[in-house]
């Protein structure tokens, strides 16, 4: 989710008092799709169907499993591309949602958009 937003210093999980993780006040748990799709809104993303690229906007996609706990974030590149870090330094890019979802990553549930600041994407 930090990789998402744009923030590279900070692994973004819901535990109290373990260095390294932030999870911010007032967000419901990091184990619901709630808990997600509200820390996205506080960064100024708002649901939409369209997974496709739309150049002022920069979007996000949320993956779950089957019941419907979320397992991965992907965000898309201006080039249309997607991007997910797949732990620390191993970051890749994959063309399509679908090409994520599987057993480990479960499916795309939700997509989630925001103007680009500054005309620029997060990143990038």
């Amino acid at each position: 989710m930090a990789w998402a937003v744009g923030d590279t210093r900070n692994w973004w999980y819901d535990v109290s008092n373990v260095k390294g993780y932030y999870w911010p006040p007032g967000v419901p748990s990091a184990d619901t799709l709630e808990g997600w799709i509200r820390l996205f809104e506080i960064h100024s993303y708002s649901e939409t169907d369209d997974p496709g690229l739309e150049p002022e906007y920069e979007k996000v996609a949320i993956y779950a499993s089957a019941d419907g706990t979320p397992q991965h974030v992907a965000r898309q590149k201006g080039s249309g591309v997607w991007t997910s870090k797949m732990g620390k330094g191993i970051d890749i890019e994959h063309p399509t949602l679908e090409s994520l979802e599987g057993e480990l990553n479960g499916r795309v549930v939700k997509i989630m958009k925001r103007k680009c600041q500054g005309g620029k994407r997060v990143l990038e």
